[in-house]
């Protein structure tokens, strides 16, 4: 049993590991029931005090203990989740990544104590600290720092610096391409800064890489095609994805393969993944690329233009990404910018925001990234899969200023672009394999700019105490929306599943790593396991349930602010059947980020006594609604009654004439105040929409 008390970096590598768990088994189909600050699994017997609940399962949490109050360390949280998600498990090799991520935030933690306060200010932070600054991994991957063995003292963040392993190939062997203008042998020759041999291509190489190639590939060296001329050159350092390198004064950082498992997938570079980089850029060397930078001129690509590599045989192969940050710049991955302080504290995106206005900064987002995605998506076909590593912020004074995505590997265009773009660039796409189905190219949008990105943001900024996640939900929807009406060259079917669809796509790590997948073997559309979560963005309406939620409608029945309007019947749970009994009436339960916040009964009013009052029609349907204190003013309320005038012609409602708020509310929401009815318990307004 691990003695989490034995020192405070273990403690906080013990508690985010929990977290992390915990969050993927709830997201990827877990049960959880909470019952006031606490998380109760009941079919595991443990029982875990909350400290941040969260509308897309991004929830904080305390140590978990089973039923007897014994502490569970990651590894058995981890075995017991793993088996709960899929009986027929063998999750052994998750452990063993479970315990050397751990072991590795630890020393992380441990190594890195004097910067923590520092690194989570809103004090700038230069490219090489900022990438170096990732201590606890991905928030939502249940093994964020699997690295282990050799393989660990290249940690970015334990600031390694090393000299590259140099190759000298025969040059028949090579195969290469370069959209700078300039030959990519000669863009490595220029990094050591001496020609290769006459003959010869000089192929730089992980030190890493080079141990694991002379052993896989020990018949290239003995022929002589392949000459290890050994550790050479400037120093470099890693960048957060550890097999990517930088130098301030290199024109380009280096993008390596590495035979190695980091989060999901073995690092190697795919022929085609190195064909669809130098494709990027080539196009964004054309009109396309010109419309690009107009519809989308905050954002900026850093493309990888230009390759190495030994066809047939894996490992030997290297990407030049531009340099685009030689010197100092406040620049920063979102990702670091969102994790978690280790010991509590709050992200550096939430000390950012604090002083700026949280709303204000998260609207400057929006239009920086969210926008810029969209804009490319709707206008030119171009999609990006941006995860918080590969989303970069420029900031100026706190505020993100431009945003820039790096990584070609997720760079496609959608299925409905593809003749457009083949007349500017003939065959675009068709041998790296980038042109995406349109439902496909979808699911993935859904799932990175907005459930890995975007709701990222919204949890730092929600768990920093800074704002009110819904509010922030409710700007999201409202930047959606204004775009949707925008419209756009190709249709916006992304804007009608995130704005419209019931449940979002979200990849499960979990479950991909308890099955043990390679993200990057196999066909494109099964190289992760993806679960469905509940829309954020909409409110789900859950059937009433006499018993499980007849004492919950009288609580909110009886606050002061219903009360006024609705007189509670002396018996909540009598009215509640009566109502259920009738035909024409249906009654719900409208729940947002898993909180039940109001009561609502929808009715085809032509078949209800208020159809005597005026001149309904046979599709009319109507509503009435009540919500609980604690979401008035949040937007829920809005965007339920959105909703409830999504489908059908015409929607009525009949609040009380003194009842200004309701009316003004109605007013606020389009809908329009006809005449004024005498019913039997009251005087009415009756309001209409219509379509």
């Amino acid at each position: 049993m691990l003695d989490v008390a034995a020192r405070p970096a273990l403690d906080a590598a013990f508690q985010a590991a929990t977290i992390t768990l915990l969050n993927c088994y709830l997201r990827e189909g877990g049960t959880g029931v909470f019952e006031g600050e606490q998380l109760v699994l009941p079919e595991l017997g443990i029982r875990v005090e909350v400290t941040h609940r969260s509308a897309f399962f991004h929830h904080r949490f305390r140590a978990p203990a089973r039923r007897h109050g014994e502490p569970l360390a990651p590894a058995e949280l981890a075995e017991l989740l793993a088996r709960a998600l899929d009986p027929k498990a063998e999750p052994e090799a998750l452990l063993g990544r479970v315990r050397e991520s751990l072991s590795a935030v630890t020393t992380v933690l441990d190594q890195r104590s004097d910067d923590i306060e520092r690194l989570w200010s809103a004090d700038p932070l230069p490219f090489a600290e900022s990438e170096q600054a990732l201590l606890l991994g991905h928030p939502l991957h249940p093994t964020p720092k699997g690295l282990s063995g050799r393989l660990a003292r290249y940690t970015p963040e334990l600031r390694p610096e090393f000299q590259l392993h140099w190759l000298s190939v025969a040059a028949e062997r090579v195969a290469h391409d370069s959209a700078t203008g300039t030959p990519a042998p000669e863009l490595a020759a220029r990094l050591l800064g001496r020609n290769a041999a006459p003959g010869r291509i000089l192929l730089p190489a992980h030190p890493w890489e080079a141990g694991y190639l002379a052993r896989a590939a020990a018949d290239l060296f003995a022929s002589g095609d392949v000459i290890d001329l050994g550790p050479d050159g400037a120093p470099v350092t890693p960048t957060t994805s550890v097999r990517t390198v930088y130098r301030a004064a290199w024109p380009y950082m280096l993008k390596f393969s590495l035979h190695a498992r980091v989060t999901n997938s073995m690092r190697v570079s795919l022929p085609k993944e190195l064909r669809r980089a130098v494709e990027a850029k080539r196009l964004s060397q054309t009109p396309v690329g010109a419309a690009a930078r107009r519809v989308a001129p905050r954002l900026e690509i850093l493309h990888d233009p230009a390759y190495l590599q030994i066809p047939g045989e894996d490992g030997f192969s290297v990407l030049f990404r531009e340099n685009r940050w030689p010197g100092l710049a406040d620049v920063s991955a979102l990702t670091v910018l969102c994790q978690d302080h280790p010991f509590g504290g709050r992200s550096r995106l939430a000390a950012l925001a604090a002083a700026l206005g949280p709303r204000e900064w998260f609207a400057r987002y929006c239009e920086v990234v969210v926008v810029s995605l969209l804009r490319l998506y709707l206008d030119l076909g171009l999609c990006f899969e941006p995860h918080q590593q590969n989303t970069l912020l420029e900031l100026e004074g706190g505020w993100p200023e431009r945003c820039v995505i790096r990584d070609s590997q997720g760079y496609f265009h959608r299925e409905a672009a593809h003749a457009d773009i083949a007349r500017v660039l003939p065959r675009h796409g068709e041998a790296s394999e980038s042109i995406f189905p349109e439902a496909l190219a979808d699911e993935r949008l859904v799932y990175y700019p907005f459930v890995n990105n975007a709701l990222g943001v919204i949890d730092a900024l929600a768990a920093g105490g800074c704002s009110d996640e819904r509010v922030l939900l409710g700007d999201l929807r409202a930047v959606l929306e204004r775009e949707r009406a925008s419209g756009g060259r190709y249709p916006h079917t992304l804007l009608d599943r995130l704005l419209d669809d019931d449940l979002w796509p979200c990849k499960a790590n979990l479950r991909t790593r308890i099955n043990d997948m390679d993200e990057l073997v196999g066909d494109i559309a099964e190289q992760s396991v993806y679960v469905r979560l509940p829309n954020p963005l909409r409110v789900q309406l859950v059937p009433l349930d006499l018993d499980a939620h007849a004492d919950l409608v009288g609580g909110w029945m009886h606050e002061p602010h219903v009360a006024e309007w609705w007189g509670p019947p002396a018996d909540v749970r009598a009215y509640l059947a009566e109502q259920l009994a009738l035909p024409h009436l249906q009654a719900w339960i409208a729940v947002e980020g898993g909180v039940p916040f109001g009561y609502v009964e929808t009715y085809r009013a032509a078949e209800d006594p208020l159809a005597a009052h005026y001149d309904a029609r046979p599709g009319d349907r109507g509503f009435h609604l009540l919500v609980t204190r604690d979401f008035v003013g949040t937007g829920a309320a809005r965007q339920l009654v959105r909703q409830l005038l999504e489908p059908g012609d015409r929607v009525v409602c009949e609040p009380d004439v003194r009842n200004a708020r309701m009316l003004a509310f109605c007013r606020a929401l389009g809908g329009e105040v006809r005449a004024t009815l005498d019913l039997p318990d009251k005087r009415a307004a009756l309001v209409v929409w219509e379509r």
